[in-house]
């Protein structure tokens, strides 16, 4: 019976057997092997397209994050000149322009005494009286051969007169009686002393002495100072200016003066005069300034700091963090067209935050800030930031250095 007939009968023709139909079912699943093998094959190649391609674009990146690794990010500053609040701080101690210790001028003791440590005194008080039992008895002595050489000299010049002495005896008994006027004169002259008084006006700034105490004359002895006397008006200060720093020091500038402890409060000096000379054993220059009066939270003997101004004549400044320090002296890294160019500079005054440039130094040189000791010239870089001025020294705060 034949496929048609089998059909036509309404039987299915795949249980059919024969070559023919076995050649065909072996043809369609060969067929269909191969468009898988090729299904595959091609969804094989793709993946390897796919990973060629991720692999080319992750090695462009890389050199790219590598190149750009390459490139030191740095933060630069300019340097630029002085400006007038560049300050240099020195330690120094109140003093008064007068201020004395007294000594006794005569031996005795003390029989009372009237002034007290802290109190005003104007010129002439009496601070204390000493009781001078010795110089007392020196006075009769030279009171007593003054009357006697009085008396003979007197006498010596009626007998002239009359002839009766020569001139020789007359000129003796004058010089004995001009040489007794001045001892008694000296002498009275030290139990004038016997009163301690004050020079000048000011405040009694010691006492060293009790009533009983004795006392030694201050040009024998071992004297000790009675009393102590300052004023508290006319405070100044000396400072000693480095050598370096000289020039930057005129008369009649402004000084800021402040106690370490209490660095608010200010007080406005004024340099009065310098010593014109360099100390050659501490190359430094002797500054006298003066503190105005009516200002009562400096005193003499205070402890403290002066700021003073200093002219920085238009040399650069940069801060002290962009310097480097080496076998070549000390350099600066600049950028120049994206690269690093190490430069060797000559350093004026150390400000603390900022130093002074003298030399091998442009104004418009980008100077790099913190830059590594193994930075190289050449080494390319990326500015991170633009160019800052440099500032420049500040005074202490108001503790101001």
């Amino acid at each position: 019976m034949t496929d048609e007939r089998h059909a036509n009968r309404g039987l299915p023709t795949s249980d059919l057997h024969g070559p023919e139909h076995d050649l065909a079912k072996r043809k369609r699943i060969l067929r269909l092997a191969r468009n898988i093998l090729i299904a595959i094959a091609i969804i094989l190649l793709l993946g390897v397209i796919r990973i060629v391609i991720l692999r080319l674009m992750n090695n462009s990146t890389l050199e790219e994050r590598a190149a750009q690794n390459n490139l030191m990010n740095v933060i630069v500053v300019q340097a630029n000149g002085g400006t007038a609040d560049a300050h240099l701080t020195l330690p120094s101690t109140v003093e008064s322009y007068n201020e004395t210790l007294i000594y006794a001028r005569t031996p005795g003791y003390v029989k009372e005494w009237f002034k007290d440590i802290g109190a005003p005194v104007k010129q002439g008080d009496v601070l204390a009286i000493l009781e001078t039992p010795e110089v007392n008895k020196q006075v009769d002595e030279a009171n007593a051969a003054f009357n006697l050489a009085k008396v003979a000299f007197e006498r010596w010049t009626l007998l002239r007169k009359e002839d009766a002495v020569s001139q020789q005896e007359l000129d003796e008994k004058s010089a004995a009686y001009k040489q007794s006027r001045a001892t008694l004169q000296r002498t009275k002259e030290l139990l004038k002393f016997g009163k301690i008084v004050a020079p000048f006006d000011g405040i009694v700034s010691r006492r060293n002495v009790n009533v009983g105490d004795l006392v030694n004359p201050g040009n024998g002895g071992s004297p000790q100072a009675l009393f102590g006397v300052s004023q508290t008006k006319n405070l100044h200060l000396y400072v000693y200016v480095p050598q370096a720093r000289s020039e930057s020091i005129t008369i009649g500038q402004e000084v800021s003066v402040y106690k370490p402890e209490a660095p608010d409060k200010v007080v406005e000096g004024k340099i009065v005069r310098t010593a014109g000379a360099i100390d050659v054993a501490t190359r430094t220059l002797q500054v006298d300034i003066e503190i105005p009066d009516g200002q009562t939270f400096l005193l003499p003997g205070v402890f403290v700091q002066a700021s003073l101004p200093l002219d920085n004549q238009g040399r650069l400044i940069l801060p002290t963090n962009t310097l480097m320090f080496g076998s070549q002296g000390t350099q600066v890294a600049v950028v120049q067209n994206g690269q690093v160019l190490r430069k060797t500079v000559a350093l004026g005054i150390d400000y603390g935050r900022s130093v002074q440039i003298v030399g091998g130094l442009d104004p418009a040189d980008q100077v790099i800030v913190n830059p590594m000791d193994s930075i190289a010239n050449g080494q390319k870089v990326v500015i991170a930031a633009p160019p800052k001025p440099a500032e420049a020294a500040k005074p202490a705060p108001q503790d101001k250095k």
